[in-house]
C-alpha cells in the first residue's frame, strides 16, 4: 500500500504596516485623503482634486485642511498636466475660532458627488466635556 504525503503547509505572510502608521502615535496618524475625479474617462488638471485634513490645531499662520489639483504631473514635466508638482487649490485653518481644547481635524474628509462640498469633523476636548465633535462643510 502506498502512503500519501501530506500537502505542504502554506505560509501566510501578514501585510507589512505602512511606515507612517508604524512611526506615529495613534493620535497623530494622518487620516486618509478624499479624491474627487469629475470624469474618470477624461482626467482634468483643474477639476480633479485631492483634499487632506491635518490632525493639528489650526492657527493664524498655519492650516489644517489643504487641497491640491493639477494632479497628473511628474518630475520630468511631461505628464498630462503642465508642471512638475501639483498645485495648491486651497489651504484653510478650519478650526472653530476661540474653542478651548481644539485638537485638530482627526477624520478623513468626505467630498459630495458633484465635488462642490467637503465635509469633515473637528475634534475638541476639555471644557467639562471629554470629547466634542464639530461637523464642518466647506462650500
Amino acid at each position: 500500500m502506498l502512503s500519501r504525503k501530506p500537502a505542504p503547509r502554506k505560509t501566510i505572510r501578514r501585510a507589512g504596516r505602512d511606515w507612517i502608521q508604524a512611526k506615529l502615535r495613534p493620535a497623530r496618524r494622518p487620516p486618509g485623503p478624499a479624491l474627487f475625479v469629475k470624469d474618470p474617462a477624461n482626467p482634468s488638471c483643474t477639476n480633479d482634486y485631492i483634499v487632506f485634513t491635518i490632525n493639528t490645531p489650526g492657527g493664524a499662520t498655519h492650516f489644517n485642511i489643504i487641497a491640491f489639483n493639477n494632479l497628473y504631473v511628474n518630475t520630468a514635466n511631461n505628464g498630462l498636466c503642465a508642471g512638475t508638482r501639483p498645485s495648491i487649490l486651497f489651504a484653510y485653518n478650519a478650526s472653530t475660532a476661540g474653542v478651548t481644547g481644539e485638537v485638530g481635524l482627526n477624520g478623513s474628509p468626505v467630498i459630495s458627488l458633484d465635488g462642490t462640498l467637503i465635509a469633515f469633523v473637528e475634534n475638541v476636548a476639555g471644557g467639562g466635556v471629554t470629547n466634542r465633535g464639530y461637523f464642518h462643510v466647506l462650500k
